[in-house]
């Protein structure tokens, strides 16, 4: 129980950690809570972090797959899913299932292939981190949002600026899809098979689980002392526990102790190897006879009571043997009774809350129609004018043929072999520029669009988050003469070049890239256009953005290939 409780306090602690380093909209935490996402597998890999990549081997040559059930953020989350079930009720079905070995292997035989041909956008799919990043970033992180702006607009009534509200958008329709599918299969995998996930389709649970079969520490059943009650087989969420041969399959276990506890006769354990290759030493010198019954690795041989041996020495009819099993039956009923008490004190206080909450319910109904409020004021929003230059309506993406990239990236080859998609600088963009492609060249990687913001030159923040080095770390003197693309005026859109006095990207523009020369109209009058010096545009987007020609803007910024900086 006490390695349980010491596995399930650390999952906790790395759980919370990770979920506030993904929802925190401040940028405070990635200073203290960013070596969480470098510690993951795959972004120790891909950052080339030898000494954390050395790390997490050592940790599983020792202890197993405990990276499973303590660090990894995906497989903590089935674990909560799992837990919804109850103690009463769960796993009661389940029972040792095969290894399925062909399908592991082959998984992660393709993600290999793909990691090296360096198509990430499949890759992202499947890790578990980035699954986890999507998650949290276009499900949780939303609602996160949603509730502190309930928290901000509450605190303003009372004239008090402890919160401050933020903008909920959507920062890309294919990830949020992805990640609603990965989360309601995640659901369903956690409270029908547990770690079903990690034991079938998880690459990285793969790997480690053949690194676990040469583990130190194991989950070990004596089978002289096992009793065949199948509790621990029906509490193991990995479905890696074998009664017939009392065995435990050291490439899907996760290291969860649920088995330790489960057994009420102290039959399993986490030993060493060399602790256990002693027992089976001495068992095997001890040994009286060849045709000894056979035990499970580590098991010593029952002592024989008289000439007719049974076949099962847990079966024997003796007084003690009687006696003991007389009361392990009484501490099962006890048990039994304890956790109806539980689930029916548990049931009572969940039904408790919910008739509270009527409070709450008016608060989101009176949130919802504050929103369609709105909403049916858009149309009336439509018509107003933007200084007489165009009208007020929402700007739609630009079709570019070359993505932009985030400055450190290097361009658009450097930044899809190296990143996973987690998302992690989408959240920790300030600017509201960064979003996930919907492209399916550029699925599930970090685009620059400049609808909502642009990329300020003063800003570094999505360099200092990125855990696997695909954005390199840029100090605020390099981004602020770093080219990631160039913008691209058009003049059959353009206010100005209609006889509009327009000067917004000129102003804007933080590099001086831009200036004015006189043109003559269709009609034959003056008319200054903006004029691109594209040895000094760095690509930051802040023309595009304030450019007021609707629905697409009259200048914009294509990305370059590869990134460099400027004189």
């Amino acid at each position: 129980m006490l390695m349980k409780r010491l596995r399930i306090i650390l999952a906790g602690l790395m759980f919370v950690a990770c979920l506030a380093l993904f929802l925190d909209f401040t940028g405070a935490l990635s200073t203290y809570l960013g070596w969480v996402a470098k510690i993951q597998f795959m972004p120790a890999i891909l950052s080339l972090n030898v000494f954390i990549f050395i790390g997490l081997i050592l940790l599983t040559v020792i202890f197993g797959r405990i990276y499973c059930s303590v660090i990894c953020p995906l497989g903590i989350f089935q674990d909560l899913f799992g837990a919804l079930r109850g103690k009463k009720k769960t796993y009661k079905f389940w029972k040792a299932t095969k290894a399925m070995r062909a399908v592991r292997y082959g998984a992660l035989g393709l993600f290999a292939v793909l990691a090296i041909a360096g198509i990430m956008s499949v890759v992202s799919i499947f890790e578990p981190y980035s699954a986890f990043g999507r998650i949290a970033t276009s499900i949780l992180a939303p609602a996160y949002d949603g509730i502190n702006n309930l928290f901000a607009s509450i605190a303003e009534t009372h004239e008090s600026y402890t919160f401050y509200g933020v903008d909920v958008w959507l920062r890309g329709t294919a990830s949020l899809i992805l990640a609603i599918i990965t989360f309601v299969g995640l659901a369903a995998a956690g409270v029908l098979t547990g770690r079903g996930y990690c034991t079938t389709v998880c690459p990285v649970g793969t790997l480690l689980g053949l690194l676990s079969k040469f583990s130190i520490f194991r989950v070990r059943i004596q089978a002289d002392k096992c009793k065949n009650c199948h509790a621990c087989e029906r509490k193991c969420k990995s479905h890696c526990i074998d009664l017939s041969t009392h065995t435990v399959d050291p490439e899907r276990c996760v290291s969860c102790f649920n088995c330790l506890s489960a057994c009420k006769f102290d039959a399993i354990g986490y030993t060493p190897s060399l602790k256990d290759m002693l027992k089976t030493t001495s068992a095997k010198t001890s040994s009286e006879t060849p045709d000894a019954p056979h035990n499970a690795e580590g098991a010593k041989p029952p002592k024989a009571q008289s000439d007719e041996k049974p076949e099962n020495p847990a079966e024997a009819d003796t007084p003690e043997r009687t006696e003991n099993a007389e009361k392990a039956h009484e501490n099962a009923e006890t048990s039994q009774k304890s956790d109806e008490k539980v689930q029916e004190n548990a049931s009572t206080r969940s039904d408790t809350p919910v008739e509270a909450q009527p409070n709450a319910r008016r608060a989101f109904m009176a949130t919802a129609a504050t929103a369609a409020a709105g909403a049916a004021l858009c149309p009336a929003l439509a018509l107003a004018k933007d200084g007489e230059l165009a009208e007020v309506s929402r700007k739609s993406p630009y079709p570019r043929e070359n993505v932009v990239t985030p400055p450190g990236s290097n361009g658009w080859l450097s930044l899809s072999k190296h990143c996973t998609g987690c998302q992690l600088c989408i959240r920790a963009c300030h600017n509201k520029v960064l979003r996930m492609s919907d492209d399916a060249g550029q699925l599930l990687r970090p685009v620059l669009s400049f609808e909502r913001g642009y990329c300020r030159p003063t800003c570094n923040d999505c360099s200092q988050v990125c855990p696997t080095g695909a954005i390199k770390p840029i100090s605020i003197e390099q981004k602020s003469s770093t080219q990631i693309g160039r913008a691209i005026w058009r003049q059959d859109i353009c206010l100005s070049a209609k006889g509009k006095h327009c000067r917004a990207c000129g102003r804007a523009c933080p590099n001086g890239a831009i200036t004015f020369a006189v043109t003559q109209t269709a009609e034959g009058k003056k008319a200054k256009i903006p004029v691109v010096d594209l040895e000094r545009c760095i690509g930051c987007g802040a023309c595009e953005y304030v450019c007021p020609a609707r629905p697409l803007a009259a200048i914009h910024v294509e990305g370059i290939m590869q990134h460099h900086e400027i004189s």
